[in-house]
């Protein structure tokens, strides 16, 4: 099994069960399902990239047992992005 934690120094795959207690993003929702929306920073997308939670086949990142597709982004005045990913389904073999 892979999980995926959000940790200071970005996306991590870990392949441990306990993987999941591990620092999260600061969000209040800790139980995803298809269907939700959730944001995400231009960093943490790349990140998730780095440490291969992109599959490119789909076009969807693999976070928290869900796969999310990016639905939006919206530019800052600061110049980051702030992506909108929507989760389309839950991820095989999880």
């Amino acid at each position: 099994m892979v999980y995926s934690v959000w940790l200071e120094r970005g996306w991590e795959a870990c392949f441990r069960p306990d993987c999941y207690h591990m620092k999260s993003l600061n969000v209040l929702n800790k139980s995803w399902r298809p269907g939700d929306n959730r944001e995400v920073t231009e960093d943490q997308l790349k990140s998730a990239a780095n440490a291969d939670l992109y599959d490119s086949y789909d076009q969807t990142y693999i976070l928290d047992r869900l796969k999310w597709k990016i639905a939006g982004r919206m530019a800052n005045a600061d110049g980051s992005t702030v992506y909108t990913l929507v989760a389309v389904k839950e991820a095989e073999g999880l």
